[in-house]
């Protein structure tokens, strides 16, 4: 009953463990691209996502991924895809579908003073990196403390949370799991 849907997409698995707690906590999807993502996975999003925006609803999607070459492109790619895909097949306007770069971002560098992975010189993203950011080096998003990454992915879904419809849900909730719990024990 949400006038929203959120969900979290991350570059890859190493930081899953950190953010699917609250993805299930809060009944939020959560999409691991492993890497650059396939067409048919994107259309699979864009599928969802227009879905929703044709039932009136904005979507708010946070990205977690490497503040690298790498990792700034397939968040790119994948927003980029994910437009696409829903304008032209699902012939939807995604002007209320959000895209907000959670972690790793340039400032995190400095602020938690993160361990600088080189670029490697054969990445041909690095030049491009180099030319928009002024340095060649970043940091995988493991690296970012923990409790940075759940309090960042926590804002952010509940920033698309209408709190009392969440609340009313919740107790509709209860009450039919104790009607059934009622039932189930008078067999």
């Amino acid at each position: 009953n949400q006038d929203n849907l959120c969900g979290i997409i991350i570059e890859k698995d190493a930081a899953k463990h950190i953010v699917a707690p609250l993805c299930e906590e809060y009944d939020v999807s959560l999409y691991p691209l492993r890497g650059d993502s396939s067409l048919s996975f994107i259309y699979s999003m864009a599928k969802e996502f227009s879905a929703a925006i044709k039932a009136g609803k904005g979507v708010g999607l946070g990205y977690i991924g490497d503040f690298d070459p790498g990792g700034m492109s397939i968040g790119r790619a994948c927003e980029r895809g994910l437009r696409d895909i829903m304008e032209w097949q699902f012939e939807v306007s995604t002007d209320s579908l959000t895209w907000e770069r959670l972690a790793i971002n340039a400032e995190d560098m400095e602020t938690y003073d993160l361990l600088p992975i080189p670029g490697k010189k054969l990445d041909t993203k690095l030049k491009a990196f180099i030319k928009e950011f002024g340095v060649s080096h970043g940091a995988e998003v493991d690296a970012l403390p923990r409790e940075v990454l759940e309090e960042r992915t926590r804002n952010f879904i509940e920033g698309y949370i209408d709190k009392e419809k969440w609340d009313e849900t919740k107790a509709f909730h209860q009450e039919e799991e104790a009607r059934w719990q009622s039932m189930l024990d008078t067999l």
